[in-house]
């Protein structure tokens, strides 16, 4: 697969796939129990399925890192309401 577009990354990350854009990268780890996405090499979120947990980096950073936090922060809020829409279990920030 190429590099995927700015389109296609609320797709990706809602199917928790792994992808490389332009900037931003997501991978799965631990067999899939852990989902990393990444800006450049800033960590922006990951989400441990064994613990369900989360960290979601919160930093000040420049406009554009500031879009892509935007990006992922749209992702969890919509994660976490369907978790409860649906009865899942929730994810507790870290």
């Amino acid at each position: 697969m190429g590099k995927v577009s700015y389109a296609d990354i609320p797709a990706m990350l809602a199917d928790f796939k792994d992808f490389q854009g332009n900037s931003m990268s997501a991978k799965n780890w631990d067999g899939g129990m852990v989902y990393e996405v990444k800006f450049y090499n800033t960590r922006i979120l990951s989400i441990d399925f064994k613990t369900m947990s989360y960290y979601f980096n919160e930093d000040g950073y420049s406009p554009t890192t500031s879009h892509h936090q935007n990006i992922v922060r749209r992702f969890l809020a919509q994660e976490l309401s369907r978790r409860i829409l649906f009865g899942l279990p929730s994810l507790e920030k870290e």
